[in-house]
């Protein structure tokens, strides 16, 4: 019995090029990019091409999505920054969201 990593070769078919285009076809779409890069260097390449900036506010990510896109060399290029915003107030004073479509704060 063999004990270890899986043998990923033969855990996959993958499809060869005439069945990866038929996928593109349908999907064209809604592909963003069919490389094999992470979602944040696809989004950076989508960005540049179109010549676009982003900005992000969160909460319960507490930056997460900002590291992720400022991880990527040359990403100053199009992204401006992000607001991370825990409290409702900070949500409310600083990013303007109304008080309603908050949840109540947690007693």
């Amino acid at each position: 019995m063999k004990t270890g990593s899986p043998d990923v070769e033969n855990l996959y078919t993958f499809p060869d090029d005439a069945s990866f285009d038929a996928l593109r076809t349908l999907v064209a779409e809604w592909m963003v990019i069919d490389q094999d890069i992470s979602l944040q260097e696809a989004l950076g390449k989508v960005l540049m091409e179109k010549g676009q900036t982003l900005s992000t506010a969160e909460s319960c990510t507490g930056g997460y999505i900002a590291h992720l896109i400022t991880s990527i060399p040359g990403s100053s290029n199009y992204y401006k920054g992000s607001v991370v915003s825990y409290a409702n107030e900070i949500k409310e004073k600083v990013l303007h969201v109304d008080h309603g479509a908050l949840p109540p704060k947690a007693r």
